[in-house]
C-alpha cells in the first residue's frame, strides 16, 4: 500500500474526528441550575459571572428563543464560562420582582453576589448578537480580575462593580409598537430605546431589502435615558417609500439589533 496515501488518509481522518468532537462539544447544550443560592456559591468558587435566563413555560417567544438563539453552537460554547440559571418567571414571581423583569425572554448577567451587571430584554435577533455580548462581558470580567487582588489576600468579600466597558456597549431595552404601517392611512411606527450606563453612540436607520439606508432617524451620541423616534414611511428626502419589507436597524455602541416592518398602501 502507498505510504503517502495512507498518511493522507490518516490526516483526513484525524481532522474529521477533531471537527466532530468540536461540534459535539458545542451541541452538548447549556448546563442550567435552577436556584440562585447554588449559582452564587458556584460562581464564587469558580470566579465566574452568572447568566440568568427568565422564560415562560407557555410563552411562545421563549420557545422560539430557545430553539433559535440558545441552541446556537457559539452561545452554548461560551455559556460554559458562566454559571447558568434558568428561571420560570411564572413560577418565581419574587425573582421577577427583585430584578424588575417584566417580560420574556430576558437574560441577566450577574456578578458572584447576584448583583446585576448587564441585561438583554426581549428577543435578541441572532445567536451571534448574544455571543457578542457574552464575549464582551467575559473580556471585561477577565481584565477586572487581572487588576484585582485575590480575595483571600484581602480577607474580605467584595462585590464586583458594574464595569463601564459593558455600559459603553449600550445596555439597552427597545420596542416598536407595530410591524406594519399603511402609507394611505398616514401610518407611523414608534420606536423607543431605554439606554442605561454611560453615554453611547446611537444609530437608528431604516433599510430596504438590499440593505440600502433609506432613512436615518438617529445618528449621534446619546446620554442614558429614553430615546423615542417615529418613522412615517418616508425617506431622507421626505418622499414616501415603496411598499414592501424594511428593516429598522438599531446600533448602540458596538451592539446591533434589527426590527422588521412592512409598508403597505
Amino acid at each position: 500500500m502507498n505510504t503517502g496515501k495512507t498518511v493522507n488518509i490518516l490526516l483526513l481522518l484525524m481532522i474529521f474526528l477533531l471537527q466532530s468532537a468540536k461540534t459535539m462539544s458545542a451541541e452538548a447544550g447549556i448546563t442550567w441550575l435552577t436556584g440562585f443560592v447554588e449559582a452564587g456559591e458556584s460562581a464564587k468558587k469558580q470566579g465566574k459571572m452568572i447568566m440568568v435566563y427568565f422564560f415562560g413555560a407557555k410563552n411562545q417567544k421563549s420557545k422560539e428563543f430557545e430553539q433559535q438563539i440558545l441552541s446556537d453552537p457559539d452561545v452554548r460554547r461560551f455559556s460554559k464560562d458562566f454559571v447558568c440559571v434558568k428561571i420560570d418567571g411564572d413560577e418565581n414571581k419574587k425573582a421577577m420582582e427583585k430584578y424588575s423583569v417584566t417580560g420574556y425572554p430576558t437574560i441577566l448577567f450577574l456578578d458572584s453576589v447576584a448583583e446585576e451587571i448587564n441585561r438583554i430584554s426581549g428577543f435578541i435577533r441572532t445567536g451571534e448578537a448574544l455571543t457578542h455580548r457574552m464575549k464582551a462581558l467575559l473580556s471585561a470580567h477577565s481584565k477586572k480580575k487581572q487588576k484585582t487582588e485575590p480575595a483571600e489576600e484581602k480577607n474580605v468579600e467584595e462585590k464586583e462593580e458594574k464595569n463601564p466597558e459593558i455600559a459603553e456597549l449600550g445596555d439597552f431595552e427597545y420596542a416598536m409598537d407595530t410591524t406594519e404601517i399603511s402609507i394611505a392611512n398616514n401610518g407611523k411606527a414608534n420606536i423607543a430605546i431605554k439606554l442605561s450606563g454611560i453615554p453611547a453612540l446611537v444609530a437608528i436607520t431604516v433599510m430596504d431589502n438590499e440593505k440600502n439606508a433609506v432613512r436615518k432617524l438617529v445618528n449621534e451620541k446619546k446620554s442614558p435615558g429614553e430615546i423615542k423616534v417615529q418613522w412615517d414611511g418616508t425617506d431622507d428626502k421626505g418622499k414616501k417609500v415603496s411598499t414592501g419589507n424594511y428593516t429598522v436597524e438599531l446600533k448602540i455602541g458596538t451592539l446591533r439589533e434589527e426590527l422588521k416592518i412592512q409598508v403597505s398602501r
